[in-house]
C-alpha cells in the first residue's frame, strides 16, 4: 500500500474547446468585418449591408465612451462617393442595422473599387483606423448577396 495519493491533472478545456477559446482570443487582437454586397439594377446602386465588426477591445488607456463606425468609399470612373454608418458604442462585437448605399451604373461597376474602413473615435473626436479592406468589384469572388467575414 502506497502512502502517496494518485492525482490526475484535469484540464478544464477539451482540445476542441481549447481551439475555440484561442480563436476567440485572437478575435480580440485582429479586427474582423462582416459585410454583404448587393446591386439594385433599377436604382443603379451598390448596397453594403449586414455590417458587423468583432475584435479591437478597449485598452486601459481608452475612454469607455468611445465609439466605432464603418466608412465606405466607392471609387469608379464617375468619381468617388463616401458613406458611413452611425456611431455605435465600442464593444467587442458591434452590429449595425443599416446599409451603405452608393450610386453606381452597370458600366462603372466593372472598374469600381470599394474600400471599407473600421474606425474608432473618442469623445474628443480623435478618429483612429482599426482596419481597412479594398475590394475590386470586377474581381469579386463572392457572389452578390452572400455575407462574408474578412480580417482587417
Amino acid at each position: 500500500m502506497s502512502i502517496y495519493k494518485r492525482t490526475e491533472l484535469v484540464h478544464p478545456l477539451a482540445p476542441e474547446n481549447e481551439y475555440v477559446e484561442k480563436f476567440s482570443q485572437s478575435l480580440n487582437h485582429i479586427p474582423k468585418l462582416r459585410y454583404s454586397l448587393g446591386y439594385d439594377h433599377q436604382k443603379r446602386e451598390l448596397c453594403v449591408s449586414f455590417l458587423e465588426a468583432v475584435g479591437c477591445p478597449l485598452t486601459k488607456e481608452e475612454e469607455p465612451g468611445s465609439h466605432r463606425y464603418i466608412g465606405g468609399t466607392l471609387t469608379s470612373n464617375g468619381g468617388q462617393t463616401e458613406a458611413q454608418t452611425s456611431l455605435m458604442n465600442r464593444t467587442p462585437h458591434t452590429v449595425w442595422d443599416e446599409a451603405l448605399l452608393f450610386p453606381l451604373s452597370e458600366e462603372e461597376r466593372v472598374e469600381a473599387e470599394l474600400t471599407l474602413t473600421l474606425r474608432h473615435c473618442d469623445r474628443y473626436s480623435r478618429h483612429q483606423v482599426a482596419g481597412e479592406i479594398t475590394l475590386s468589384l470586377a474581381n469579386l469572388g463572392v457572389p452578390f448577396g452572400a455575407a462574408r467575414w474578412v480580417g482587417l
